[in-house]
């Protein structure tokens, strides 16, 4: 088991390298979408498969080179 707190308003991100693995995200106030500009800058949209598969791909790259 493994928990983390991160501060409000800080950009992050979440990479899953297990099977199984179940991620468990508790936050104050009631659930709202993210709007345009509560999003990061740097991401890909969702909608651009390819785009979001590079991303992918670069976050494991970083994490296996490490």
């Amino acid at each position: 088991m493994y928990g983390m707190e991160i501060p409000a308003g800080r950009w992050h991100s979440i990479v899953v390298l297990e099977s199984g693995t179940v991620i468990y995200e508790i936050k104050l106030g009631p659930y709202a979408p993210l709007a345009q500009e509560n999003l990061a800058p740097w991401e890909p949209a969702a909608e651009d498969t390819v785009a979001v598969a590079a991303y992918i791909k670069g976050l494991l790259d970083r994490i296996k080179s490490k």
